[in-house]
């Protein structure tokens, strides 16, 4: 661009120039220089001289009207030249600029489209695991209801102690199960209501003596008559909840959801049973404590009878205590196991 201006007021005195010299009084000029030069006498009448200017000033030869045109053209044709030669870059600039737009365009564009497939591959990864995951777990909930239907309880006396066989099945197992813990709790809170030692008319003293209840009482109504029927059963239970808990498949904040799902599967009476396992040392304590902490297992407990009350408080007792003591995960088996040890 500076060239082109620079340019152009040079052509232009090269084109004013060259029409000046085209004139005739110019080449009279340059034409009586050599006449002298060559000693022709000036001795030249006026009127010779007056008539060949007046010839040779109205009348250009026609060498002299090509030199001009020509001169004219040349002008010209450098003018177009320099208008050529800054077409061609301006065109070349835009040509660039276009160029580097659409190159940014189709950058932006791959992108966005690496970007989505990105995301859509995802989506299909984490609905793939999903099923995956879901396969899974309704696999194992089916072997968990195949477990429940194989229960089988038999006994020759009843829970009064008469002679009468009981043989129950499946659910109602937990049914049994949960007969004789009533049974016996209002045996003994007709013996003496008013007793200070009665734990069922007068809250415990201490952790460690409700830890001691729950003890007897599932040794007394579970450990005597179920522990055959029911390991298989708790076992079972808690490796789906272990399943979901240390699953890669979902997110963390999908896992309430899925545990949802398995404590709707669970009775009144199984949740019972839960509860004492859930504090009994080398069963469901510790590691089924803290799959019940995470994901609330008795969530949909019923314990507003008198004796569900009663050990569902002294659960709730050693479950708060044992969320307050040093160790891993909140809970604490120092002094733990020496309670068990006698049954």
């Amino acid at each position: 661009m500076r060239l082109f201006r620079f340019l152009i007021p040079v052509l232009s005195l090269l084109l004013v120039d060259s029409i000046i010299f085209a004139q005739p009084g110019a080449r009279n000029h340059k034409d009586s220089q050599p006449n002298s030069r060559m000693g022709i006498p000036a001795s030249v009448t006026p009127s010779d001289s007056d008539s060949h200017r007046s010839d040779t000033s109205d009348s250009p030869t026609t060498i002299e009207i090509i030199n001009a045109v020509a001169s004219i053209a040349t002008a010209l044709g450098f003018i177009m030249v320099i208008i050529q030669f800054w077409y061609t870059r301006k065109k070349d600039k835009d040509d660039q600029v276009r160029i580097e737009e659409e190159r940014n365009n189709n950058l932006l564009d791959s992108q966005s489209e690496q970007k989505r497939m990105r995301e859509q591959f995802e989506l299909q990864l984490a609905q793939s695991h999903t099923q995956q995951f879901e396969h899974s777990l309704f696999s194992l909930l089916n072997l968990f209801n195949q477990v429940v239907l194989q229960l089988k309880f038999k006994d020759k006396t009843d829970m009064y102690g008469d002679d009468n066989p009981v043989e129950e099945y499946g659910r109602g197992v937990f049914d049994e199960a949960a007969r004789r813990i009533k049974r016996m709790c209002e045996l003994r809170i007709m013996d003496d209501p008013d007793d200070s030692d009665n734990p069922y008319t007068h809250p415990v003293k201490s952790i460690a003596e409700a830890r001691y209840q729950m003890a007897e009482r599932y040794h007394d109504n579970y450990y005597i008559y179920f522990e055959e029927i029911l390991n298989h059963y708790f076992r079972s239970l808690y490796h789906i909840f272990k399943y979901i808990d240390k699953s890669e498949l979902i997110k963390d904040d999908r896992k309430p959801y899925y545990a949802s799902i398995v404590r709707s599967q669970l009775s009144q009476n199984e949740l019972l049973a839960i509860m004492f396992n859930l504090i009994i040392y080398d069963y469901g304590y510790p590691q089924f404590l803290r799959l019940d902490k995470k994901y609330r297992i008795l969530e949909n407990f019923r314990h507003d009878a008198p004796f569900l009350k009663h050990y569902y408080d002294l659960y709730i007792a050693i479950k708060a205590d044992t969320e307050s003591e040093d160790g891993e995960d909140g809970i604490s088996l120092k002094g733990y196991r020496s309670l068990y040890l006698d049954f």
